[in-house]
Formats: C-alpha cells, structure tokens, sequence
C-alpha cells in the first residue's frame, strides 16, 4: 500500500496508484485529498510497452512460435505497476482537475475538426 502525500496513512494500493491521473485522480479515503501520479509515468509506461508491444512481436518472429506473443499482456502489466512504483503520488486541487479536464476537451475538439478538416480537403481532390 502507498500513503496518502498529504496524511501519510498507507491507502493506496497499486492497482489504484496505476490509474491515478491529473483528469481523474484518487481520492484519499482518510483525509478526501485528491492524488495523482506525473504524467511522466504514464508517457514511460506508453513508451515501454511500446516497446514490449514490438518485441513480443519480434521475439515470436525470431522464434517461430506465436507463444511469445502471451508474454505482453504479462509484461503490460507488470511494467505498469513497476512504474506506477517509482513515482510517487502528488496532490492535486479541485480546480486542477477541472482545469486538467477542460484542456483536454479543448485538445479533443481541435483534434475532431483537424481530422474533419483533412477528410474534407482530401476529399474534395
């Protein structure tokens, strides 16, 4: 179990510290503060399983045996949780979280209308 940054009571398991993000953290049952772990996590954790991703690939290739590619969903999560290990818990404000949210959706929207945008322009060639 990992402790609460601010009350220091140990609450979190590491399931919980995996999935704990900025736009949807936990919340301490002990003290109500919200935590998250760094996006850095998260963007090592995409970067690794990349990795794994394409080496289950190469190593079932190699091998000639599709046996080696159930080795990723193994090392998906154990690689999650060897990361969520070593970056510790943040606290994070109610109005961080919806500032957080509210980005993204900004992101997401301007996302839609580009890939409208190209489908309409290529479209129209």
């Amino acid at each position: 179990m990992f402790g609460c940054p601010r009350c220091s009571k140990p609450v979190f398991s590491l399931w919980r510290k995996v999935y704990a993000s900025s736009a949807c953290p936990a919340r301490c049952p002990s003290c109500s503060q919200l935590v998250f772990v760094s996006g850095w996590a998260h963007v090592m954790t995409a970067v690794l399983l990349e990795v794994a991703f394409w080496g289950s690939i190469g190593l079932a290739l190699w091998s000639g045996s599709w046996f080696a590619l159930a080795l990723f969903p193994v090392a998906l999560v154990a690689l999650s949780f060897a990361v969520a290990g070593m970056f510790p818990l943040e606290t994070i404000s109610v109005e961080q979280v919806a500032a957080v949210r509210r980005s993204a959706g900004i992101q997401i929207a301007l996302l839609v209308l580009v890939v409208a945008a190209v489908g309409l322009w290529s479209g129209g060639r």
